[in-house]
């Protein structure tokens, strides 16, 4: 009998709820596994199904003592980028915050997604935005980079 790297990646992903044939982590049931692994390796951000989508909560704390809990949801991935919203405030959309018209923060430009980008990357730079978006809070400015 001969070992199925892809089929044992299943098999985890159904044992931890995600089931079977719903999802991208049905076609990519690796590339789902090491992004789990990376995110439970720095951040506190758990993974659940709903419905076909692959979705991250996390809460985290500014350097200005502000929370936010974020969702990144993964839809489509890694072939369409993950969208993150901020669950716990009503933050205005637009081009000031960087919030896109479906509620998502804007995190970079479309046009430089890369299937190779992880959602730890994503999760990073919506850490960023946080901080970036109490600054303007603060400020009136926003201080980070602009897409």
């Amino acid at each position: 009998m001969f070992f199925n790297p892809d089929k044992q990646a299943l098999k985890i992903l159904e044992d931890l709820g995600f089931p079977k044939n719903k999802g991208w982590w049905s076609k990519y049931p690796k590339r789902a596994l090491e992004e789990m692994s990376k995110m439970s390796q720095g951040t506190n951000a758990l993974a659940h199904a709903v419905g076909s989508k692959m979705v991250w909560k996390e809460s985290i704390i500014t350097d200005f003592g502000s929370y936010y809990n974020l969702s990144i949801e993964t839809e489509g991935y890694p072939h369409k980028a993950p969208r993150v919203f901020v669950t716990n405030k009503s933050v205005p959309k637009g081009h000031t915050t960087h919030v896109n018209p479906d509620g998502s923060l804007c995190l970079q430009h479309p046009s430089t997604y890369s299937s190779g980008t992880s959602v730890l990357q994503i999760r990073n730079r919506a850490c960023a935005w946080c901080f970036a978006y109490d600054a303007y809070l603060a400020t009136g400015k926003w201080q980070a980079a602009q897409y």
